[in-house]
């Protein structure tokens, strides 16, 4: 069965299907990321918190760039033993 909700953001009226509830996806008129409610009813989307997101990807992002400094140092490491090696001939 159909219900009828708001979008938080543009207002607009839209109609989906009762499996929708609960999910998360663009509005049909604007475009923005909305939650479609799980009441009955005229109901409001409630809007996705992006920065909620985008501190847990920012945070990801500074480990890998960590991650990666402390590899490539290491990597600076091996490749000074290996050039030591050469030199001495083994």
């Amino acid at each position: 069965m159909a219900f009828e909700f708001e979008c938080p953001y543009c207002r607009a009226i839209t109609v989906v299907d009762e499996r929708y509830r609960g999910h998360s996806g663009p509005c049909a008129e604007c475009g923005r990321k909305i939650t479609v409610p799980r009441a009955t009813g005229i109901e409001h989307a409630a809007p996705v918190e992006p920065r909620r997101i985008a501190g847990v990807a920012l945070l990801v992002l500074m480990g890998l760039v960590l991650l990666g400094a402390i590899c490539g140092g290491a990597l600076a490491l091996v490749d000074r033993i290996v050039e030591y090696f050469r030199g001495v001939g083994m």
